[in-house]
């Protein structure tokens, strides 16, 4: 495995998004402003950025995937994040309607996200399989018990409701419910 991809520290302003993502078919201009504002409106990239602020950085083993086509570092795997980074260093790379809604970014997530872990892959073809698993075949997802779990465990452990909102991009009411569900099978099963 360590034959197929180097992995680099790259300025997060040298990488460009992927303008053959597919997530951009129906994007006309594919620019890097017209793919942004598409990412925004369509992928909730603000509260991908608020959760990397929050963290205080991209969280261990979220390295994009790179591909070099013509001496430019192109984000084959990870444009939300990439896109996410872009905005919180830069917020005027945002369309002016955004600008109110990204987070004031945080020192130690400047210091974290200006140049990030990347791994650079010798071709498109070569991170097919990876983009094939990610996003067709989908990382296996914890069943409901699994996620309550989680839920119940940060809020023991003290973080608030619209903590454990950014930290996981769920949303207020499901997380509310998934406690109450998990504290009522707790009652039950002890």
């Amino acid at each position: 495995m360590a034959n197929k991809f180097q992995t680099k520290i790259i300025k997060v302003i040298d990488l460009q998004l992927d303008p053959k993502n597919p997530r951009f078919f129906g994007l006309k201009k594919k620019g890097q402003n017209s793919i942004i504002a598409y990412l925004l409106d369509n992928e909730d990239v603000i509260d991908l950025a608020r959760s990397i602020n929050s963290y205080g950085g991209l969280m261990p083993g979220e390295f994009p995937i790179v591909c070099r086509e013509n001496n430019i570092s192109i984000v084959i795997e990870g444009n939300r994040r990439v896109c996410a980074c872009k905005i919180l260093l830069d917020p005027h790379l945002a369309p002016a309607k955004f600008r109110a809604s990204i987070p004031k970014i945080t020192q130690p997530t400047r210091n974290d996200i200006n140049k990030i872990q990347v791994h650079i892959i010798s071709s498109r073809e070569a991170a097919q399989v990876v983009l094939g698993t990610r996003h067709i075949q989908g990382i296996k997802k914890w069943p409901s018990v699994s996620k309550f779990m989680f839920f119940a465990n940060q809020f023991k452990n003290g973080k608030s409701i619209d903590e454990i909102k950014l930290l996981t991009g769920v949303s207020t009411g499901t997380i509310t419910t998934a406690l109450r569900k998990h504290f009522f099978l707790e009652y039950i099963l002890g």
